[in-house]
C-alpha cells in the first residue's frame, strides 16, 4: 500500500476525473444517495440489473478525490457482475481497490460509495 504522504497518486487522480460511469441511469432497477456530512462528499448510485446481472452502473455526486475515485472503482468492479459479488464487497475490499492507507475520515469517503450500493441492492 502507498503511505498518506502519496494519497493523491496518479492512479487516484485519474479515477477521480475518468466520467466513463458517470451520470444517471434511465429507469434504473435500483437507485440509492447519500451524503457524508462530515466531508461534505454526496453521492449517488443507479443501475439497471437483468437475470441477477448489474447490466448498466453509473454514479453522480461531489467530493473529494478519494470518494470520486472510489465510486469509479466500484461501479467499474461490479458492471456486469452478480447483484451477490456486488453485496459481498467488503470494506476492506475497498480499501485494498484504493490501494493507499487512510486515516479515519479519508476510509468514510472510501466507503461511502459502497455503503450506497448496498443501501440500493438490499431489496434485490
Amino acid at each position: 500500500m502507498v503511505n498518506n504522504t502519496q494519497i493523491y497518486n496518479q492512479r487516484i487522480m485519474d479515477y477521480s476525473r475518468d466520467k466513463t460511469h458517470y451520470g444517471e441511469v434511465i429507469n434504473p432497477s435500483f437507485i440509492s444517495k447519500r451524503s457524508n456530512v462530515a466531508c461534505g462528499d454526496s453521492l449517488a448510485i443507479s443501475g439497471i440489473i437483468k437475470d441477477g446481472i448489474i447490466i448498466e452502473i453509473k454514479f453522480t455526486g461531489s467530493g473529494c478525490m478519494i470518494s470520486q475515485a472510489a465510486a469509479a472503482m466500484l461501479v467499474e468492479k461490479v458492471l456486469g457482475k452478480s447483484t451477490d459479488f456486488a453485496k459481498k464487497i467488503t470494506r476492506e475490499d475497498m480499501q485494498k481497490m484504493l490501494d493507499i492507507e487512510l486515516g479515519f475520515l479519508r476510509k468514510q469517503c472510501a466507503e461511502l460509495p459502497l455503503i450506497i450500493l448496498h443501501e440500493a441492492l438490499a431489496g434485490c
